[in-house]
C-alpha cells in the first residue's frame, strides 16, 4: 500500500499536478471518489514539500560537489630550462554521495583550464534557461 501511495504521489510531483489535478487523475483510472479526494487534499497540503525534497534529491549513483579548491603550480626550473616554466593549476574537488567524501584533484594546463571553464559556462546557460 505504501508503495502504490507513495507512487501516486511521485508521479503527482514528476507531472506538476494540482491537488485537484491529482484528484481528477484518480478518478479518471477508476479509484473511487472519496479516496481520490482525501489524497487530492493530502497532495494539496504537503505537494510543495514534496516536490522540493524530490528536487533535493541526488540521482543515485551520482557524487554532490560539495566544496572546491584550487592551487597554481610553478615548476622551478634550472637557468638553462627557466624560460620553460609551465604553470598548472590544480583544482581540487570534494565529493559525497550518501555514504562517502572523496577528495579528487585535477592538474590542468591553461588550455585544459580554459577548456572546462568554457564547458562550465555552457552548463550554466543551459540551468539558467531551465530557470
Amino acid at each position: 500500500v505504501m508503495d502504490g501511495v507513495r507512487f501516486i504521489f511521485e508521479r503527482a510531483a514528476y507531472d506538476g499536478l494540482s491537488g485537484d489535478g491529482l484528484m481528477g487523475e484518480l478518478v479518471g483510472v477508476s479509484m473511487s471518489e472519496e479516496t481520490a479526494s482525501a489524497c487530492g487534499e493530502v497532495w494539496q497540503e504537503c505537494g510543495a514539500a514534496a516536490v522540493q525534497a524530490l528536487k533535493d534529491r541526488s540521482l543515485g549513483g551520482t557524487k554532490v560537489l560539495t566544496s572546491v579548491n584550487w592551487d597554481l603550480l610553478v615548476r622551478v626550473a634550472d637557468g638553462s630550462t627557466a624560460e620553460n616554466r609551465n604553470p598548472v593549476g590544480v583544482l581540487q574537488l570534494s565529493l559525497k554521495n550518501d555514504e562517502q567524501e572523496e577528495q579528487l584533484s585535477m592538474e590542468m594546463s591553461h588550455e585544459k583550464l580554459s577548456q572546462i571553464f568554457l564547458n562550465m559556462e555552457t552548463i550554466q546557460e543551459q540551468l539558467d534557461a531551465l530557470q
